[in-house]
């Protein structure tokens, strides 16, 4: 064989190697989707493998071929919802403005998010058959970190800048903003009123910022 049809045929091998990658993560992208959707619309224990590959025009074995189990599908969901949450809270981060404007414009984004009860946020406070108690909490923890982190990181930066002072190590002030911003959300829904608005999360914020400001000068 020539080395000319050699290179032909690993040239060949490399691009039929690469189209199949992109067609399986395509395949997998579309299934967390899928899934995510279904569990959203109809709640974890109604959504069977069955109707997720259904909808996805592909059969069961395909499915498992990307995941395990219907508990690993929603584990994935899980880290890919996450993602998103932690991307978002980022995105709403790099926004110009200072460092309290850019916090109130992320605690924004959580209201919205916690507004539109997108799973598996809200999901994981019901009972999840075939997830056990210790997953279901890592399910928890992992979207409270990626609700948390990206704040607590603008809220150091603010820190270091002199803006705020530093709490003691036991406490994390991006938990103690979002309790303040739960309590508020939980106010609205038993008054049965609208989404909380701008104003009022630039109204927590700046009562959670003068606080700290104050202590750092008593």
């Amino acid at each position: 064989i020539s080395l000319k049809i050699i290179i032909i045929l690993t040239d060949r091998s490399v691009r039929t190697g690469d189209m199949k990658h992109r067609s399986d993560r395509d395949g997998r992208q579309k299934i967390l989707e899928v899934a995510e959707r279904l569990f959203t619309e109809q709640g974890y224990n109604a959504v069977s493998i069955r109707d997720i590959a259904e909808r996805c025009e592909v059969t069961n074995a395909a499915l498992y071929y990307h995941f395990s189990s219907k508990a690993a599908l929603f584990g994935e969901v899980v880290e890919h919802h996450a993602r998103r949450i932690d991307a978002q809270m980022r995105i709403a981060a790099d926004q110009e403005g200072t460092y309290r404007e850019k916090v109130a414009t992320m605690l924004l984004e959580y209201a919205h998010m916690i507004k539109d009860r997108r799973p598996p946020f809200h999901l994981l406070h019901h009972h999840i058959e075939g997830v056990d108690k210790d997953t279901k909490l890592e399910h928890m923890r992992r979207l409270f970190y990626a609700t948390i982190l990206p704040i607590q990181e603008l809220l150091q930066e603010a820190t270091e800048a002199g803006e705020l002072t530093a709490l003691p190590h036991e406490y994390s002030s991006a938990a103690l903003l979002v309790g303040m911003m739960n309590g508020q959300i939980q106010f609205h829904h038993a008054c049965g009123k609208d989404a909380v608005g701008f104003d009022e999360v630039k109204s927590i914020v700046d009562i959670f910022w003068d606080g700290l400001s104050i202590a750092k000068h008593t």
